[in-house]
């Protein structure tokens, strides 16, 4: 009977972990998914040529409550998802050239060659690529 009763706890608490570890996971992907949802609706509002400036009051003035923005140098910004499991976070860079908007991109935290699936085409040209 008691060892009857330590099996049935133990099961208990496997299923508890069970439901707890699959409610996180529901809870890390919905976030996720409404993260990268305010990206692309970020990226759809750049246009090139936009002044930093511009670009700075759009994204205060609009619903981005999961992103992060970071002036990585004079003529980078970043603006990041939240972080994820896997890596599978989202970046969004913004080039600049002489205060505009030159180039835009989304790629996955891990790497800059890498543009996640569901994230639209890149606008304008890469920062690797020459100014003319």
């Amino acid at each position: 009977m008691l060892r009857k009763m330590k099996k049935t706890r133990l099961l208990s608490l496997f299923l508890c972990c069970a439901a707890g570890l699959a409610a996180l996971w529901y809870w890390e992907h919905a976030s996720g998914r409404m993260a990268e949802n305010e990206i692309i609706a970020l990226f759809n509002q750049i246009e090139l040529g936009m002044s930093q400036q511009q670009l700075y009051k759009l994204a205060a003035e609009g619903a981005y409550q999961k992103l992060k923005l970071q002036q990585v140098s004079e003529d980078l910004l970043s603006v990041q998802t939240p972080l994820r499991w896997g890596a599978v976070n989202w970046v969004m860079w913004v080039d600049f050239h002489e205060g505009r908007v030159r180039g835009v991109r989304i790629r996955l935290q891990d790497t800059k060659q890498v543009r996640p699936s569901g994230a639209p085409a890149d606008k304008g040209p890469s920062r690797d690529e020459q100014v003319r």
